[in-house]
Parts: structure tokens; sequence; C-alpha cells
């Protein structure tokens, strides 16, 4: 199985590794980044069919599946069955909002 960080996916990465300057020293937040990563390519590769993002399908959006790390971390991705591969389009906060943050990255991209 492939797994792939999307632009958007990068792009939240540097909104969280920005975020969490405030609360950790360089070296921590890199340990962090490399962590949220690995942790979430071999999580994907063992399980790639996890639970469609709640909130998200709240609002009528079910291509996004849910991975929850280290227990203050969420990742979205989309699982493309037929080709077998996972597309990261997002890592945040556990508290931060899905749909806003796919907003704000929606217009980042424009």
């Amino acid at each position: 199985m492939d797994v792939v960080i999307s632009r958007s996916g990068f792009q939240s990465l540097r909104l969280l590794k920005s975020y969490m300057r405030l609360f950790l020293d360089e070296p921590q937040l890199n340990q962090l980044m490399e962590q949220l990563v690995n942790e979430t390519t071999e999580k994907i590769k063992l399980v790639a069919e996890r639970a469609v993002c709640p909130e998200l399908s709240s609002i009528g959006i079910f291509d996004y599946r849910q991975l929850n790390l280290l227990n203050k971390y969420k990742v979205l991705f989309r699982y493309e069955k037929h080709t077998n591969q996972a597309f990261i389009v997002a890592f945040m906060r556990q508290n931060q909002s899905a749909a806003k943050l796919f907003a704000d990255l929606t217009s980042l991209s424009s």
C-alpha cells in the first residue's frame, strides 16, 4: 500500500508545527513532526479502512477517514480501495475543527 502526504497535508503539518512552536523547543518540535508522520503512515498501512471523520460526516462529507494519535492529534485521509492508496490530507490538534481547517486550506491553495 502507498501512503502519500498531499499538498494540503504538508500545509496543515506546517500550520501545526507553527502553532506547536509556542510550546516546544526546536528538537522537540522536529521529533513530534517526525513521530506524527511515521505513526500515521504505519497505522494507515496496518488498517486503512478506518472510521469516517464524524465532524465531516455530520455536514455530508463521507470521503475522509480519521486517525487519532497520541491522544492530542488527529489525521484526516482518503483511502482509495481500488488502487490501495491512502492520501493524507490534514494533520491537526484533536480539538481543532476539521471543517474550518478544510476551509482554511482551500483558501490558501486558491
